[in-house]
C-alpha cells in the first residue's frame, strides 16, 4: 500500500506537507524521480529530495544546504541529508490529520473546520500515534493553513487523493484504531454541541425575558412604521460553527 519498487529496490512512499506527489523514502533519506546532470550528461533516476521536506519541528521550511543535491539510493555518500524522526513524524501526522478532517467535514460534524477543531484533532492523533515530539501546532497551523483551506473548499485531503473512504481505510491500516479514534472525536464534538444547545429550556421560549424584550422592540418598530409584526428569526452560531435557529412569534391573544 505505502511501498513501491523502482529498478528492483523497494521504497516507502513519503507524504508531503503540501499534498503534492509522494516522495520515496529509503534508509532515512527521501528521493524524487527527476533528471540531473551527471558527468555533464542528463540522467533520469532517483535523486535526493531533502529540499522538499526540509522543515523544522513546526513545519517552517528551512533553506537547503545546497541546491541540486544528486545523492542517490546507491550512492548515499554523495549527501548527508537524513530525515530526522521529528520531520518524518510531522509529515505522517499531517497526512492522518487531513484525512480525519475530511471525514469530520463530510459527515457534517465539523462543516467549517475551525482552527480550534483542526488543532484539537491534530493533537489527539499525535498523542495516540506520534507522541513525544515537541511540536508547536499553532505555528504549524499558520505555516500550513493553505492545506486546511483546500480541505474546507474541496472536502479532499489533497488534490490527487482517492475517495475519502479509501484514504480512511488506508490510514486505518497504517495506524490500527484510527477509525475508532476519529469516531470518538465525532462523538465528543456532538456531545459538546448537544450540551450547548440543549438549551432551549423546558419553559416556553416566550417566557424568556430576553425574548420578550426582543419581541416588544420589534412590535414597537413595526407599529412606528405602520406595519404588522409577523415574526422574528434568530440564529445562534456555536463554537463549532453549527447553527441553532428559532422563531419569535407574536403573543397569542
Amino acid at each position: 500500500m505505502d511501498t513501491i519498487k523502482y529498478q528492483g529496490v523497494e521504497f516507502e512512499l513519503f507524504p508531503r506537507l503540501n499534498g503534492l506527489k509522494d516522495l520515496f523514502y529509503k534508509n532515512g533519506r527521501v528521493y524524487q524521480k527527476r533528471v540531473e546532470k551527471i558527468g555533464g550528461k542528463p540522467r533520469w533516476g532517483m535523486f535526493c529530495a531533502n529540499g522538499l521536506v526540509n522543515v523544522n519541528a513546526n513545519g517552517v521550511k528551512m533553506a537547503a544546504e545546497r541546491a541540486g543535491c544528486n545523492g542517490t539510493p546507491d550512492s548515499p555518500e554523495l549527501c548527508e541529508h537524513e530525515v530526522g524522526s521529528g520531520v518524518y513524524t510531522l509529515h505522517h501526522l499531517f497526512r492522518a490529520t487531513k484525512i480525519a478532517l475530511c471525514v469530520l467535514k463530510l459527515d457534517g460534524i465539523s462543516p467549517k473546520l475551525l482552527k480550534s477543531e483542526v488543532l484539537s484533532v491534530m493533537r489527539k492523533i499525535q498523542t495516540k500515534y506520534y507522541p513525544g515530539e515537541p511540536y508547536d501546532l499553532d505555528v504549524f497551523y499558520k505555516q500550513r493553513e493553505s492545506a486546511i483551506k483546500f480541505i474546507r473548499a474541496n472536502g479532499k485531503p489533497w488534490k490527487t487523493s482517492s475517495a475519502i473512504e479509501i484514504e480512511y481505510n488506508q490510514e486505518e491500516r497504517r495506524n490500527p484504531g484510527f477509525k475508532s479514534l476519529v469516531q470518538g472525536i465525532k462523538e465528543e464534538i456532538q456531545r459538546a454541541r448537544d450540551e450547548l444547545f440543549a438549551s432551549v429550556p423546558d419553559i416556553p421560549i416566550t417566557e424568556n425575558p430576553r425574548v420578550s424584550a426582543a419581541r416588544d422592540l420589534s412590535v414597537e418598530e413595526a407599529l412606528a412604521t405602520g406595519c404588522e409584526f409577523v415574526m422574528m428569526k434568530v440564529q445562534l452560531r456555536g463554537p463549532d460553527g453549527s447553527l441553532a435557529k428559532f422563531i419569535i412569534k407574536p403573543l397569542k391573544e
